[in-house]
């Protein structure tokens, strides 16, 4: 979704929360390092840094404009990769794998529609 879909959306702003904790969990565990002690706001921050990028842009997002052009996506480094992290860690990532699920369809479809 564009991040301005998902900025003035609660469904979407939930959504992007739950993705942003879930990768912040992999990268905790993945580095040794308490990014949340460090930056108590981390997901905040993110949240409305996105936020300010799109909301009176349109800002479209790398994988929109793939998806768009029925390209490949990358949402096999911002989900897959994550989720092989969180295995390895022993992580659980509910939201991420069902996105990753949701996105890998749909790249699927859009891709062999050409």
């Amino acid at each position: 979704a564009r991040v301005n879909v998902l900025a003035k959306d609660s469904v979407g702003e939930r959504l992007h929360r739950a993705v942003l904790e879930e990768l912040l969990d992999v990268a905790c565990a993945d580095t040794g390092i308490d990014i949340r002690e460090r930056s108590p706001n981390v997901i905040d921050k993110l949240i409305r840094n996105s936020q300010s990028r799109g909301v009176e842009s349109d800002h479209k997002a790398s994988i929109e404009i793939d998806f768009i052009r029925k390209k490949p996506t990358e949402f096999e480094i911002y989900f897959g990769n994550p989720i092989k992290i969180a295995e390895q860690t022993g992580v659980d990532v509910p939201v991420l794998k069902v996105v990753y699920s949701l996105l890998s369809m749909v790249d699927r479809a859009n891709r062999s529609a050409l």
